[in-house]
């Protein structure tokens, strides 16, 4: 997002409804693949109660960039969902 955009609640916003929507889905949780060096992207899904782990991934298109999964657990439901978020990250 451009700096002039930043911090008016849009990101938090988009992943609010992709956490409603994985939930209402019945997922067991919520991955998220970002660019590993992009901390902003990190610190907003911490916000939003997802939890950044240890796993790295290559880019699909550029493997000189690493990739970092966070996940957001529903321990309601049982089915893991993937999602890319961001620009850069793989699906």
């Amino acid at each position: 997002m451009r700096p002039g955009r930043r911090d008016h609640g849009v990101a938090r916003l988009l992943i609010a409804d992709a956490v409603a929507w994985a939930r209402e889905q019945g997922s067991a949780s919520l991955s998220v693949w970002t660019v590993a060096t992009n901390h902003r992207a990190l610190a907003v899904l911490v916000r939003c109660g997802f939890r950044v782990t240890d796993t790295h991934q290559p880019h699909p298109r550029d493997p000189g960039i690493q990739l970092r999964q966070s996940s957001y657990p529903f321990p309601e439901n049982r089915r893991p969902l993937t999602a890319a978020a961001g620009k850069g990250t793989a699906p």
